[in-house]
This record gives C-alpha cells, structure tokens and sequence, in this order.
C-alpha cells in the first residue's frame, strides 16, 4: 500500500469514527458525555491534521478530469444517489411536524410571509405569534432561501435539501470525473454514510431543523476554497458569513494566508465580493433600515445560549449539554450549585481562548511551512480543524450543529484526492 493509499483510509477511518462518537456511542449509551464529546473533538480536528501531514513536503498536482471512461457514469452515479437521498428525505419529512417541535422553521416562515408581504421581517413583533416579543437574530441566509418556498406554496424542508443535495452532489460528480478507482468509490460512500447516519440515528436533524442547509453552505464553501478564482470564493464566503457566524472567527486566518502567500490581488479582489454581496444581500436592504438590528443580534449571541443551560430534560439537566458533544456540561456541574452565570461567563471565555489559539497555531504554523505545503490545501485542513474546535467548544453544543463539521470531513476528503502526489 503506497502513502495516497495509507493516508486516504486514515482518512475514512477517521470519518467514520467521527461520525460514530457524535451520532451513536454517546446515544446508544456506550460511553459517557465527557468522554464522547472528548473522542469526537481528537478524531474530527485529526481529519484535517492528516491531510496536512499527508501533504507536507510533497509536490502535488491538481488532477482537472480523468481521461478516458464512459462521460455518462458521472451523472448516473450523481442521480441515482440524489434520488435515493430524496426518498429518504421525503420520508423523513412525512413523520415529523416543524411546528410541533421547534420554533426554528415557524420564526423561518413569519420572517419570509412578512417580507413577501411588504413588512420589515426584522420588526420586533415579527416573532410574536410564537411567543418570541424580540428582533429575530436570524442572518439572511438562514431564511431568505426560503422565500422560493413560500412563493411556490411547497415545502420549506425542500429547500434544505436541495443546498446540501447540489454540495453532495457536486463532490461526487467531480470524484467520479477526476477521481481514481479508490475515489470514485470513496466518496459517493461516504456521502452515503454520514446521510444514513444522520437518517438512522438523528432524523429529526432533516425533519424540524435546517442544518444540512448550513451544512451544504460549508461544503461549498470547501469546493470554492479549492478554485483559485475570486467570484466563487467570495460568494461562498459571504454566504457562509450571512448563515451561522463560525467562519468570521477563521478569515483573519485565511486574510493572512493569502496575504503572506503572494496572492494579494486575490485576497483583495475577494473581499471585495464579499463586500458586495454583504451590502447587496444584508446592509442595504436590512441594516440600512434599522442599524440596531446587528446589535440586538449580538447581544442574542451573547446572552441566549444561557437560556439553554437552564433548559432541563426529565432527569433535571440541560438537554442540549449532555447531548454528546462539547464539554460546556463541565462547567455546568461545576457552577450549577453555587451561580450558574459564573460558570457560563468562564466557558464562554475559553470559546474565544480557544478559537483563538486554533486560530494562531494554524498560522504559526503555516508562517514556517508554507514553502512546504500548497496554499489551498492548507486552506482546506485548517477550515476542519478550526471547525472541529469551534463546534466542540460552542457554548451550546446542539447535536444537530454537528452535521456541518461531519459533512466537512467528507468535503475534505473529497477535494483533497483530486490532488496527486509527485
């Protein structure tokens, strides 16, 4: 077995060990939340370290198409597993009631109806029929897409699903046309996995959430990383920043990546797409309107996820803290006898601690290899790490954030083999 061969089922093994730590041992009840949570932070923030130890100090080649081969097996593969996923999905969607379950997609629908009906959509009485009397602290990407499905009176849940499926089904489409045998195998089956994982263990994530939209983001975000064009990076990256905010805490890593790269007119170009498609998607038709809706939205940030620390199940803790991920139930054993806000105010500075150390050690680290790795595979791992530290550490971990650090694994595997070592 050569070194490609040694590294790519490393990879898939890690994977798959990731997904097991966050969607089954912990539920199954195998092993304990500290533990759990601990296995799946090592094993995801391995996924990226891997691909850079796979890379370091070898010269590589971007692998564009395959020569040769039948041109239609690509889309037979790429349809075939869509229509599966559909069928999963729709099925998914038959059983579970949104309203009944969650306030995520009912606030979705009052902010779409109240657009589309000539109404500010950040007003503060927006909100109130569920019993929500404040500013909705909702980014435009995690609603706006879902003005298409009121429009058109179908399901918002479709929506989702078409994002993540077109992610999916790019990574696989382009592994099946550029890939070797091992990766024409390979992703479309770990595609398939980490699905039926999520479709087995934690259907309700498809069926009252809207994470795998967020989850289709990331993954093409990871795509677009990997092209080394400006429109399509800096869509990805405006989207993914009007969405959930886990990557502005990444891009003054990227900024200085491409900045002590060479690649300047890049990072410049780049950011200027980004500013366009802030101000055109966010700023001029929202915050124009009222500046202190990004306060409120801070300030939400900063203070609801206490609310979820007091959010107990029948046993009389917090439901999303002993869920499987993240070590914020620490603190809260700790804390939960003497004052709880104590507790948060320390987690909530070890986030930031940690972000930020992920952060500086990755470009550290890059400042003295970067003759030693290609940019945009580095890009690449360092978004997984930071990811996996991100999400591990988040004041609430919900399981079902979860699913975008997972999906990324296998983005990153996928973009990863379509380079070969020389």
């Amino acid at each position: 077995m050569n070194r490609t061969a040694r590294y790519d089922w490393l990879l898939v093994s890690l994977i798959i060990l990731e997904n097991l730590f966050i969607w089954v041992f912990h539920r199954v009840g195998l092993i304990g939340q500290t533990a759990n949570a601990t296995g799946f932070l090592l094993s995801s923030v391995l996924v990226g370290v891997v691909v850079l130890a796979k890379f370091h100090k070898r010269n590589v080649v971007l692998i564009s198409t395959r020569e040769g081969g039948r041109k239609w097996l690509p889309w037979i593969v790429c349809i075939a597993l869509l229509l599966v996923f559909n069928e999963f999905t729709i099925r998914v969607m038959k059983v579970y009631t949104p309203e009944l379950s969650s306030d995520i997609l009912p606030a979705i629908k009052l902010m779409v109806k109240s657009l589309l009906s000539g109404h500010y959509p950040y007003g503060p009485q927006v909100l109130a029929p569920i019993g929500i009397n404040r500013v909705s602290n909702y980014l435009p990407m995690h609603w706006l897409p879902f003005t298409v499905a009121e429009y058109f009176r179908f399901d918002y849940r479709s929506v989702t699903f078409v994002v993540w499926a077109g992610a999916a089904g790019w990574l696989t489409f382009q592994a099946e046309r550029a890939g070797d045998l091992r990766t024409r195998l390979i992703v479309p089956l770990l595609v398939t996995f980490v699905y039926f994982m999520v479709y087995f263990f934690y259907p309700g994530l498809m069926g009252v959430t809207i994470e795998l939209l967020t989850a289709g983001y990331y993954m093409l975000l990871l795509i677009a990383l990997n092209r080394r064009g400006i429109v399509l990076p800096g869509i990805m990256i405006a989207v993914c920043l009007l969405s959930r905010y886990y990557i502005v805490l990444w891009l003054p890593l990227w900024a200085f990546v491409l900045f002590i790269s060479g690649a300047r007119r890049q990072l410049l170009l780049t950011s200027l797409v980004v500013a366009v498609v802030l101000i055109t998607v966010y700023i001029f038709p929202f915050l124009s309107k009222d500046w202190s809706v990004l306060s409120h939205s801070i300030k939400d940030y900063q203070t609801l996820p206490f609310n979820e620390w007091m959010h107990c199940d029948g046993n009389g803790v917090p439901i999303h803290l002993y869920d499987g991920a993240g070590f914020a139930n620490y603190f809260y054993e700790k804390y939960v006898h003497t004052y709880l806000m104590t507790g948060y105010l320390i987690y909530k500075k070890l986030f930031a601690v940690m972000v930020a150390l992920t952060v500086l050690a990755l470009g550290t680290w890059y400042t003295f290899n970067r003759k030693k790795i290609d940019r945009d595979i580095f890009l690449l791992a360092s978004l997984k790490v930071f990811m996996s530290v991100c999400l591990s550490f988040i004041l609430v971990p919900y399981t079902y954030l979860m699913v975008t650090g997972v999906f990324l694994s296998v983005a990153l595997y996928a973009e990863q083999a379509r380079y070969r070592l020389d």
